[in-house]
């Protein structure tokens, strides 16, 4: 609940567009000019007077080339077909029962679109034959690459997006300035929406309210007139000393303060994780905390846009790059949204009033959150099937070759 709940301010969007390198690296660059020819947006952005830092400063080559290999990862591939298709499925088979179509889909998409052929190859997204601009066929979604060369590769593929862009998705959600903003207004309500992201969500340079933050609220502002179920996948990094602490401060007190108001919500907290107050949890658990201080958040942010959380999972698993870099975590969680019901017994005036829907949700955010260990999940799934792993890479690859 938001009632009166303390939340993280709100900071001003920005005014200005990111700009994209304007001289590609010739074909004899070694990885590591292409890695220092990438960072230099962080420059770009001080041009265009955007005061964050660029979110490739700092990072290691080494774990760079890690990420970029990341959308072909087994456990990855495994959240994608047993988490996400699962859902996706619901929210298909009831946008076919009220509209006659197949689920809307606002993505960051994978090199090979594996997202995509999966949900197409499923026969769950909305095609449009015979569009206004007069193409033949596209597909429902609208998506975002700020890389390049994996935007050129992907623009070559079909069916074509309703919007592609090229841009921070970020930033084309709060920055009215950006070339996509209004576009991609326009498209909303989505049925799904992938924020498949494997940063942090409050990143120490940009302050407690960092830009994925504001974007994250600014969806659930435009999907609040979505008539029916909707859901969220959220991919986030999930280390908290990377993590902006007052920001990580505000997430926990807001749980403490909702399991100090409400005694089911207390109870089950106790339950699912034995202890009794936020503060135990993150010091002995500090990933399970952090990730269900944000699924809070993210009720929160539903509910001050009269949204009622339905069912949410949540999936994680390591990622252990080679050389001497740290293993991080990557926290998957997939949420279930729907239009709230108004009490009509009761004027909103500053706040919305706190309803006890709203009260179920609280606790449906905690007892959903059972994280599913991934790797362990597989593991277990390997001893009974020695091919288990070999058929989830299989289909990965299969997928990469449905590309148009």
């Amino acid at each position: 609940m938001n009632s009166d709940d303390t939340e993280l301010p709100v900071a001003p969007s920005e005014t200005s567009e990111n700009v994209p390198p304007q001289v590609a690296p010739s074909t004899e660059t070694t990885p590591q000019d292409v890695y220092d020819f990438l960072s230099e947006e962080e420059s770009q952005e001080k041009e265009a007077a955007d005061l964050s830092k660029s979110f490739l400063e700092g990072v290691i080559p080494e774990l760079f080339v890690e990420r970029e290999r990341e959308f072909k990862d087994v456990e990855k591939h495994w959240v994608r077909t047993r988490g996400w298709l699962k859902v996706a499925r619901q929210i298909a088979e009831e946008t076919r029962k009220l509209y006659g179509r197949g689920f809307r889909y606002f993505t960051l998409p994978a090199y090979y679109r594996l997202d995509i052929s999966l949900f197409l190859r499923e026969n769950l997204l909305d095609v449009v034959d015979n569009f206004e601009d007069g193409s033949a066929k596209k597909v429902y979604v609208a998506a975002f690459e700020n890389d390049p060369t994996k935007y050129g590769r992907m623009k070559g593929q079909s069916p074509e997006f309703t919007l592609f862009g090229t841009s921070d998705i970020e930033d084309a959600l709060i920055n009215p300035q950006n070339k996509f903003y209004a576009e991609l207004l326009q498209l909303f309500p989505f049925d799904v929406i992938n924020l498949d992201l494997t940063t942090s969500l409050t990143p120490r340079h940009e302050g407690p309210y960092s830009k994925t933050l504001r974007a994250i609220n600014e969806v659930f502002v435009r999907q609040a007139s979505h008539p029916a179920k909707w859901a969220l996948f959220l991919t986030f990094r999930n280390m908290p000393v990377e993590f902006e602490e007052r920001a990580l401060d505000e997430l926990c007190r807001n749980l403490q303060s909702n399991l100090d108001k409400y005694q089911q919500a207390q109870e089950a907290f106790q339950n699912a994780y034995s202890v009794a107050r936020v503060e135990e949890l993150r010091k002995d658990r500090p990933q399970i905390c952090v990730s269900q201080a944000v699924a809070k958040w993210l009720v929160d942010r539903a509910h001050s846009n009269n949204t009622d959380l339905k069912s949410m999972e949540c999936y994680y698993y390591t990622r252990r790059p080679t050389g001497n870099i740290t293993p991080y975590y990557i926290y998957k969680q997939v949420l279930v949204f729907s239009r709230g019901e108004i009490a009509q017994s009761i004027m909103p005036t500053k706040g919305n009033p706190v309803l006890p829907w709203m009260i179920d949700d609280l606790t449906t955010c905690i007892n959903d959150h059972q994280c599913v260990d991934v790797e362990g999940t597989i593991s277990k799934e390997q001893e009974k099937k020695s091919s288990y792993r070999d058929s989830i890479q299989e289909d990965v690859n299969n997928l990469c070759n449905l590309v148009g």
